[in-house]
Order: C-alpha cells, then sequence, then structure tokens
C-alpha cells in the first residue's frame, strides 16, 4: 500500500460527491457530502484504518467508525447515516479506498436526505481511547484533507477537491560525497518541515547523510534543504557536528564568446545538470550546481544511452564537467576555406549581374538618344507647318 502522509486522506465515497453541508462548529461537527442524482453510493475508508465502533443512533442513524494510528498519534474518522446495518466487526482493518463493509451512503437517523455525513478528528495521543465524545471534541473540517484519485472515485464532480490522491516520497540518506556540501543526521526523531522552522512534515528524518542544497539560519537553528520530490521541499534543523562541507572545492565552468574556430555547444536551457562522467543512469555523477546558460568550449564528445554528450570544461582539482547536448545546441568548427570559396564564387555572380545590367543600360540610353533626335526632327517639321498654315490663313482672311 502507498503511504500518502498522515494529513491525505481519500474522498470516501465511490462515485460523486459534492457538499450539501459545510463543516459549521460546534453547530455541524462534520460536512455532509452527497449527489441527490446518485443513490447507494458505496462508503470508502478515508485511509487505513480498523473499526473500533458501529453500530444505531436515533440521530446518527446506522455508523462506523476508523480508527487510524501512525507512529505518534492517531484519529479517528466516522461514518454516519448509513443505508444498513454495518456488517463489520470491531477490530476489522480496512486500507485505504477500500468499501467499509456493506456501508452505503444513506437516510437513517435524523436526515432530511440521502448524504454520508463524516467526521474527522485532528490527530490525537495514543494514549487517548476511543469514545464518542472524545471524537466530536477533537472533530475537524474534513475538507481540507480530501484527495481524489482515479484509482478508486469512479466519478467525481464536486469542485472542492482538485487535489488528486498521490503517494508521498519521503527523502531517502545517500552515500558519502566529498565533492557535495552534505550533511549527517544522527538522531532518530528530528522533523523535517516544508520550510525552514515551518510546518512539519509527518515521517521523522531518517538517520544517515544526505546532499545540502541550501542552508538557512532561521529561528535557534541552521535549516539545511535536503531534498525537493514532486514539488515538496524538506527541511531538516543541522546540528554541530552534523555539518559535512565539501572537502574538494568545485569551480564551475562559466559561459564563453562564439568561436568559430573551436567546437562549441550552446546550452539554452536553465535546468541542465552538470555530471562527472557522460552518463544519465548514475544520481551520483550529478554536481550540486546546475549549469548556467549559454555558449561552452568542447574539448570531447560522446554518445552514451540516448544522449550526446559534451565535455565542456575540466578544473584546477581535476572534476570533468559534461552536459547533454540537445538537437540544435552544437555549434561545429567553421569552415573558414569552404565560405572564402562561396563568397568568391557569389563576388563573380554579383559581378556578371552588374555588367549584364550596365550593358542593358547602354543599349537604352543609345535608344534614348536616337527617339530624342527624331522628336527635334519632327518638332522643327511641325513649326514650319504651322508657319505655312498661318500665312494662307492670312491670305484667305486678307
Amino acid at each position: 500500500m502507498s503511504y500518502y502522509g498522515d494529513n491525505v486522506g481519500l474522498v470516501p465515497l465511490k462515485e460523486a460527491a459534492g457538499i450539501t453541508k459545510p463543516f459549521n462548529w460546534p453547530s455541524h461537527k462534520g460536512v455532509d457530502l452527497g449527489w441527490r442524482t446518485i443513490h447507494n453510493t458505496p462508503v470508502l475508508a478515508w485511509q487505513d484504518g480498523t473499526v473500533v465502533d458501529k453500530g444505531y443512533g436515533s440521530e446518527v442513524g446506522y455508523f462506523i467508525v476508523l480508527e487510524h494510528t501512525y507512529k505518534t498519534g492517531k484519529r479517528w474518522t466516522g461514518y454516519i447515516h448509513l443505508v444498513d446495518v454495518p456488517s463489520v466487526t470491531i477490530g476489522q482493518r480496512f486500507e485505504l479506498g477500500q468499501r467499509i463493509g456493506n456501508a452505503r451512503r444513506g437516510n437513517s437517523g435524523m436526515s432530511n436526505f440521502e448524504h454520508l455525513h463524516l467526521y474527522l478528528t485532528s490527530i490525537v495521543s495514543l494514549d487517548m481511547k476511543y469514545t464518542w465524545n472524545n471524537m466530536l471534541a477533537n472533530s475537524i473540517d474534513p475538507v481540507p484533507y480530501l484527495y481524489y484519485s482515479k484509482q478508486y472515485n469512479t466519478d467525481f464532480i464536486s469542485v472542492d477537491w482538485t487535489k488528486e490522491l498521490k503517494p508521498m516520497i519521503y527523502p531517502d540518506p545517500v552515500e558519502r560525497n566529498e565533492y557535495k556540501h552534505q550533511c549527517e543526521i544522527k538522531s532518530t526523531t528530528r522533523r523535517m518541515r516544508k520550510a525552514p522552522d515551518g510546518d512539519i512534515w509527518d515521517e521523522l528524518c531518517k538517520p544517515g547523510i544526505y546532499n545540502v542544497k541550501e542552508v538557512i539560519a532561521k529561528g535557534a537553528y541552521s535549516w539545511g534543504l535536503i531534498d525537493e520530490i514532486s514539488g515538496n521541499q524538506f527541511w531538516v534543523a543541522i546540528m554541530s557536528g552534523e555539518d559535512l562541507p565539501a572537502k574538494v572545492p568545485v569551480i564551475y565552468p562559466e559561459p564563453v564568446d562564439r568561436n568559430p574556430t573551436v567546437e562549441q555547444c550552446d546550452i539554452k536551457s536553465d535546468t541542465r545538470r552538470l555530471r562527472s562522467s557522460p552518463n544519465s543512469a548514475d544520481d551520483k555523477n550529478v554536481y550540486e550546481q546546475l549549469c548556467k546558460r549559454g555558449i561552452y568550449n568542447v574539448f570531447q564528445y560522446e554518445a552514451v544511452g540516448d544522449q550526446d554528450w559534451a565535455l565542456i570544461n575540466t578544473d584546477v582539482n581535476g572534476h570533468e564537467f559534461w552536459v547533454a547536448v540537445m538537437a540544435g545546441e552544437d555549434l561545429p568548427i567553421t569552415d573558414y576555406k569552404e565560405m572564402y570559396e562561396k563568397e568568391a564564387e557569389l563576388r563573380i555572380e554579383l559581378a556578371a549581374r552588374i555588367k549584364a545590367i550596365e550593358d542593358e543600360k547602354a543599349k537604352l540610353e543609345t535608344g534614348l538618344m536616337k527617339l530624342e533626335d527624331e522628336y527635334d526632327a519632327i518638332a522643327m517639321q511641325l513649326v514650319t507647318a504651322q508657319s505655312k498654315l498661318q500665312s494662307i490663313k492670312n491670305v484667305l482672311e486678307g
């Protein structure tokens, strides 16, 4: 069974659920879940739990209560207004998403329509015994803790739960790497937090060595970011003697200017990992710092797996820096001889075109001169004709 975290539970209905009455302490210490067009919906376990109570009450109708136990505490969930007499036994265990016996959303007890009234309590001490009053006294609004799952919920309608149920993965210790800043958590009771001195994760930090991605001093402690998994950050307090700085300083490569006389690559991503060898299958060869975006000289290429790898630098301490080169990032040496020959061919072609244009221009200019001479001759003839015409007109009028 996958672990989802102590504060993560399933929308406890097989089919569509919507909130028909919200949590409203103290008059309504749970939340009503229903959908008027769907009936007899099976009721599922919110989390792994054990039956601690079942029965019938004049107000609550048929009901079942599960107890959910963790390392540092426990809580209860109550499923109220069920259709039938519960076919479960005290001590019977159900896993997250499993139907709780014959439990179906109903209308028993003091109820105006078919729905499931869900109680959820805060985490209480392991020493606290279950009683109905203890459950009511520690009830909280279940909605922030409800997640849906395509595996368990066949039809999901309500807009109140947009969070999908996903397994919770916590950091595991790693091996000592003298090239990386690390810490060694020596306690078995150290809590991991979502931010420096922030909210606490359900699981304790396992003793062992962890990579330290960032250190922030807050409150009375120095907090180390030891992992980021699925968007979740895991911070832990680093005590005296637990800090393990890198013994061999790493001088990371910086981008250079474009130089067409050497092979280069243009890293266009700012999330590309630097590695000590050309292999993406080995997490031990990953440096702490990402490759900066920009151009790098390439000293060697190697194809490993389904990627091309470039050796972009080697620092004074002998660290090699390899990076995956994607399509369009390779910048090979420019062939100047080929460039010269192409430019020479282009120059000859352009010179020929200019000569052809000049020849055509000369022909046009010669033709234009002939047309201008012909124009002048015709103009003279026109003047003479006009003069004769006027003389004749004068004779006729005289």
